[in-house]
């Protein structure tokens, strides 16, 4: 099998790296904060987001940094690999030091001894995932999710819980999980 892995939101903790910078540049927001949309509405003014972004765009190798999302396990993504293809595939912006790839990629190997990991920089990931030929895919962002659903109508999409993405009322062909190991779980019964 194919599988598309989204990497912010699914198996990087973008939010607490991103929220760290916010709070040394804007003084804000307190520790422990949630967005609860992709706006960040009530969190940061659009003003303070793009100081924020300014900031992460200097920040040497900032993908390098990030922790690990709750819900995966390194032993259950390593397990995965072994019997299907997987694609990280990723929107992150470039920030000073490796390329977006490199940074991803060895984020991987780091955080997850994973060997050789295929990472792609794409924001438009339908037809990405059309011409990969994707069974599974899952991510964070509902716009995504959909897009792979329409693109690619035989690939069976997952949408990752979190409080930004809460009001989405997912169709029957976005499937709801808590975690990235829960998803593991559903290709895992589905393989037996």
């Amino acid at each position: 099998m194919r599988i598309g892995i989204d990497l912010d939101g699914v198996l990087g903790d973008f939010t607490s790296s991103f929220f760290e910078i916010s709070r040394r540049i804007c003084g804000k927001p307190e520790v422990g904060v949630l967005p609860q949309d992709w706006n960040m509405s009530g969190i940061l003014t659009k003003e303070e987001i793009n100081k924020t972004w300014e900031a992460v765009k200097k920040t040497r190798n900032f993908w390098l940094n990030l922790g690990r999302e709750k819900g995966v396990s390194a032993q259950t993504l390593r397990r995965m690999a072994k019997t299907n293809d997987l694609v990280f595939i990723t929107a992150r912006t470039q920030t000073k030091g490796y390329s977006v790839q490199q940074q991803s990629a060895a984020w991987l190997a780091l955080e997850f001894g994973m060997k050789w990991p295929t990472v792609i920089e794409e924001s438009y990931k339908g037809p990405l995932a059309a011409a990969l030929h994707l069974d599974y895919f899952i991510d964070d962002r509902p716009e995504n999710c959909w897009e792979i659903a329409q693109a690619v109508p035989t690939c069976l999409v997952y949408l990752k819980n979190l409080p930004h993405n809460a009001d989405f009322k997912a169709p029957k062909r976005i499937t709801r999980v808590n975690d990235f190991n829960a998803f593991a779980e559903e290709i895992f019964l589905r393989e037996r």
